[in-house]
């Protein structure tokens, strides 16, 4: 299961990333590519379909990534008026990836 688990961190945090980046505005208005990364209703079902899949062999870990991202994308939000930047989507990527870790550490 080890490998497994790093195999499915990459997709259990950049799936679990879909919902900040949709429901935080980007912070800047028209420049950055943050602005293009949102998609469409329907192209979430691929990554959706990848993260639940993920989720299913490392529930803990899934909850961790889950919860540490929407935190520190609310918390960076507040910092920067209201927004997130693509900085934060990749300091997002790499705590909840650290954070799951540690989880699967304590946990086993």
């Amino acid at each position: 299961r080890e490998p497994l688990l790093l195999l499915a961190l990459p997709v259990l945090s950049r799936g679990a990333l879909l919902l900040p980046m949709h429901a935080i505005p980007y912070a800047r208005s028209r420049d950055g590519y943050g602005t293009s990364l949102r998609l469409p209703r329907a192209a979430w079902i691929l990554p959706a379909t990848c993260t639940l899949a993920a989720a299913a062999f490392f529930p803990l870990e899934a909850v961790t990534v889950l919860v540490i991202q929407i935190a520190f994308a609310w918390w960076a939000s507040r910092r920067l008026g209201g927004g997130i930047t693509g900085d934060i989507y990749g300091a997002c990527l790499c705590l909840s990836e650290l954070s799951a870790l540690l989880a699967h550490n304590l946990g086993s």
